[in-house]
């Protein structure tokens, strides 16, 4: 007990000849201060008297209690393997349009012919019929072109005599011509229209 009551003095000693320091210290800095037009003795007591303080408070045993710096916590950086991937569904592709195919034109065929009757006449009718109308008659091996072609009926035209009508098949021996050979104006030639053809 005594050896802790005379450690206590001495440490208020030690404090008090500290603070007569401190005190004469401050003093010839003051005088520092006003000789010197720059200031430099001022800011020189403020660094002081912060040691001071510090100092004091470690002799006297009082230490005043300070908030701990509090540095913010920094948020855990997001895993790149755990991010969340946006998922976006395929454009549903566009029906592809359907490619209508037309049907090819008939190609043309155009027939010569040559009357194949020996010992009598061909007769030329109004109508696809053998009861028809007789319009002309037509000589063994007399030739002409083939305007429409029918399954025992044909419209014909002789250019001798220019002719026009219905002959029967029987008696027609046609060949296939090309385009060049068959004349311009039969192309487009008009059939009349007639019942059975």
């Amino acid at each position: 007990m005594k050896h802790k009551e005379l450690y206590n003095k001495q440490i208020i000693m030690l404090a008090g000849g500290y603070y007569l320091l401190v005190t004469i210290l401050t003093i010839a800095l003051y005088i520092l201060g006003d000789s010197n037009p720059g200031g430099t003795g001022s800011s020189v007591l403020e660094n002081f008297n912060k040691d001071w303080v510090l100092d004091s408070t470690l002799v006297t045993g009082s230490v005043s209690a300070e908030s701990p710096d509090t540095e913010p916590e920094e948020e855990p950086a997001q895993d790149e393997g755990t991010e969340a991937e946006s998922y976006e569904e395929p454009a549903e592709a566009a029906p592809e349009a359907e490619e209508i195919e037309e049907p090819a034109g008939e190609i043309p065929h155009y027939y010569s012919f040559i009357t194949t009757n020996h010992d009598t006449i061909l007769n030329v009718r109004e109508k696809p019929d053998i009861n028809a109308r007789k319009i002309q008659k037509l000589r063994p091996g007399q030739k002409g072109y083939i305007i429409e072609l029918g399954d025992e009926w044909s419209y014909v035209s002789v250019p001798e005599g220019n002719i026009y009508g219905f002959c029967s098949n029987e008696y027609l021996s046609m060949t296939e011509i090309p385009e060049g050979e068959y004349p311009e104006e039969l192309k487009n030639y008009e059939v009349p229209e007639t019942d059975g053809f």
